[in-house]
């Protein structure tokens, strides 16, 4: 893990969230881990494949855009975030 405990990672969502209110950074932490957990191992174990890879897909371009508004283009080009976004829209347009 980049940030080395989540009380890093809580300070860099607030970065990314500067317009979210302080006391609501800590809830969109969480939120966000859980979504990624919850996401994952639905891809994993190929549960709702399509939907979930869509679902993967805008996450990961929230995550794009909002580093890219705060931080610039280098950040989510650095972590690879545009690549795991188009990634996970080809992942939903599979046809089974």
């Amino acid at each position: 893990m980049a940030w080395g405990n989540f009380h890093n990672f809580v300070a860099y969502v607030g970065k990314l969230n500067p317009w979210c209110p302080a006391r609501l950074v800590p809830t969109l932490s969480r939120m966000a881990t859980v979504a990624e957990i919850v996401i994952g191992v639905a891809l994993i174990s190929g549960f709702y494949r399509r939907t979930v890879g869509l679902l993967s897909g805008l996450l990961a371009l929230s995550f794009a855009a909002a580093m890219t508004a705060v931080l610039g283009v280098h950040a989510p080009v650095n972590y690879s975030v545009f690549v795991v976004a188009a990634a996970s829209f080809v992942l939903a347009a599979i046809q089974d």
